[in-house]
């Protein structure tokens, strides 16, 4: 099992632009583990170059999303709403919260927007 981290300066960017993947998601199920300490985080997910409408992309980012710390349709302190093209997802403070994702096809690296508010770091576990 492979493991990366993004820190908040990863996740946040050149001005909240976030960064690209620097990992490849494979077909399998991917671990998503967030520490945020001192206030509520938002985390997104982006295909690169979707606009509106969607630019043509492909809908990498299909697949089953599943948590017991954060809610779907839920709550707005850790509720996530996921699509093909763009998920979002609020972290409620403290640490270890986390969700998997198993996407529907393989995600090269680079062709994914990872971005973090809140001061948020992030842990994924291939």
């Amino acid at each position: 099992m492979a493991t990366y981290t993004y820190s908040f300066d990863d996740l946040f960017g050149n001005e909240g632009t976030g960064s690209l993947n620097t990992n490849a998601f494979t077909t399998g199920t991917h671990t998503f583990t967030f520490n945020s300490h001192s206030r509520s985080s938002t985390f997104t997910m982006e295909v690169k170059g979707v606009g509106f409408p969607d630019n043509g992309t492909s809908p990498l980012l299909a697949g089953v999303y599943a948590s017991s710390d954060l809610t779907t349709g839920g709550s707005i302190s850790g509720s996530m709403v996921t699509s093909s093209y763009n998920s979002g997802f609020v972290i409620p403070v403290g640490e270890n919260k986390s969700f998997t994702w198993t996407p529907a096809a393989s995600v090269s690296i680079g062709e994914i927007y990872m971005r973090a508010t809140g001061g948020v770091f992030l842990q994924i576990d291939v």
